[in-house]
């Protein structure tokens, strides 16, 4: 259904995610399979997760600490399609929590299960000194978020927010539930942010309908493990 699509990738692309400044590198090359995915997605299976990066000014290799397909549970393959979404109409707090989220030095990863949904999006950023700061200024403009009803590819979407009873993890967290509706179908999105030692990792589980919060917090606890403590 190409509503599921729309609905996912405008999330996924208006800004609730970390980001990198536009001098990044390129996507690097897939270079090994992917283990047991699904036979709806036998295409993704040639390729590893793909990774936006800069060239760090430290020696942790944040490519290293993302989920791998190993560690999602089984029907989970890596994808690598993609998104062209348009966020030229997205709500203004979606692109005020990706200019307060930014950072040179990050790295990203996606899961989908089946052919479109349920997808899991990891983000992972250094930030340094200012890791605690940065992850409370995005919180904040995360709670700040009332109206998140916009445009994307001609499909009028319409949503709401709330705080989403998440375990904590990290130094500090939070989660929301996004709930948005386009052409009659409903969609929850939920945005886990964690900040622990320097770093912050954003997780963004989608699905139709009420996504598994089981599984949601079964990666974010894998996801927030791989993160070093300091």
């Amino acid at each position: 259904m190409k509503c599921r699509a729309v609905a996912v990738g405008a999330i996924l692309a208006s800004g609730l995610g970390l980001v990198a400044c536009s001098s990044s590198g390129g996507d690097p090359s897939p270079s090994s399979p992917v283990a047991n995915p699904p036979t709806s997605v036998a295409s993704r299976q040639s390729v590893v997760p793909t990774v936006r990066s800069t060239t760090s000014v430290h020696p942790r290799d944040l490519k290293s600490q993302l989920l791998s397909v190993a560690e999602v549970p089984v029907g989970w393959a890596v994808d690598n399609s993609s998104d062209k979404s348009d966020d030229s109409d997205a709500p203004p707090c979606f692109k005020h929590v990706k200019s307060t989220l930014h950072t040179s030095d990050r790295a990203e990863v996606r899961f989908v299960k089946g052919t479109d949904l349920p997808t899991l999006q990891q983000s992972l950023g250094y930030f340094g000194s200012s890791a605690a700061g940065t992850y409370q200024a995005g919180a904040a403009v995360i709670n700040s978020c009332k109206d998140i009803s916009f445009t994307n590819g001609g499909h009028r979407i319409s949503g709401s927010i709330g705080a989403l009873s998440f375990p904590k993890l990290g130094q500090q967290s939070s989660a929301w539930q996004f709930v948005l509706s386009t052409e009659g179908v409903t969609f929850g999105i939920d945005v886990v942010l964690v900040q622990k030692g320097s770093e912050l990792t954003e997780l963004i589980y989608a699905d139709i309908g009420t996504p598994d919060i089981d599984e949601a917090t079964l990666l974010a606890r894998k996801a927030v493990a791989k993160m070093p403590a300091t």
